[in-house]
């Protein structure tokens, strides 16, 4: 949902500030995302398809979904953090009540 959100941001506003501003205002009006703080920062590579989308607060199931949900679309994200670790071995993320999922794509 939020990949969608910023695709859409990124295809209206070729400034890279004005796209993170547009994301912001649609989890404003998303009850999960909010909950979860979701958040998209544009990624320093000069391209603005390059972004990092960070949920927080999230059960062990829903990160562990959100992992699974990397793992399946590795043509959409590059990579994914777990507490702010990078996950290299999907199966083996470090998932619990609490953790923060940060979906990468570069």
């Amino acid at each position: 949902m939020l990949t969608e959100f910023a695709d859409l941001a990124f295809a209206r506003y070729p400034d890279s500030k004005d796209a993170e501003a547009e994301v912001a205002n649609e989890v404003k009006g998303n009850d999960f995302l909010r909950k979860h703080k979701a958040r998209m920062i544009v990624l320093p590579e000069n391209n603005l398809g390059h972004f990092k989308i960070t949920l927080e607060n999230l059960s062990k199931e829903q990160c562990t979904d959100f992992v699974g949900v990397a793992e399946g679309n590795s043509n959409m994200f590059s990579g994914v953090e777990v507490n702010g670790t990078p996950v290299k071995d999907y199966s083996a993320a470090t998932c619990a009540d609490g953790s923060s999922v940060s979906l990468l794509r570069v």
